[in-house]
């Protein structure tokens, strides 16, 4: 059973340089330890990425008449498809270290509900990492 499940709703990986952010992002969150990963919705490209870099996809999220994924069907989602205690939502240009995983850890300790903010630091990457 992973400790933490982050989902996300990718941009269509259309575009190189967003879909080289993104994948950036995603590889950042499968590569700590016992966490899962979920990817949803049915953007161009959403699919292909999630088995290229091994981390679930699920397709049917609702979505505003806008075409906006919401919140509400994300959450739904990800806790119906999670083995995790805890479920993070996280935007997909933004990666993650290990510290993370401590810090979750430290408040779920000490609270049985929670919620956990973070900030995000800019960073210009427009390489693979």
């Amino acid at each position: 059973m992973s400790f933490i499940t982050f989902f996300s709703a990718p941009k269509p990986f259309t575009d190189p340089h967003i879909a080289t952010i993104q994948r950036n992002a995603i590889k950042s969150w499968a590569l700590l330890p016992e966490v899962q990963v979920l990817l949803l919705g049915d953007e161009a490209g959403v699919e292909k990425a999630a088995g290229e870099l091994g981390v679930g996809h699920l397709p049917e999220v609702k979505c505003s008449e806008s075409g906006t994924p919401l919140i509400s069907s994300m959450f739904q989602l990800a806790r119906e498809n999670s083995s995790s205690p805890l479920v993070c939502i996280i935007n997909t240009d933004i990666m993650l270290l290990p510290d993370l995983l401590q810090a979750a850890r430290e408040v779920a300790a000490q609270r049985e509900r929670f919620v956990l903010l973070g900030q995000r630091w800019d960073l210009d990457l427009s390489q693979p990492v």
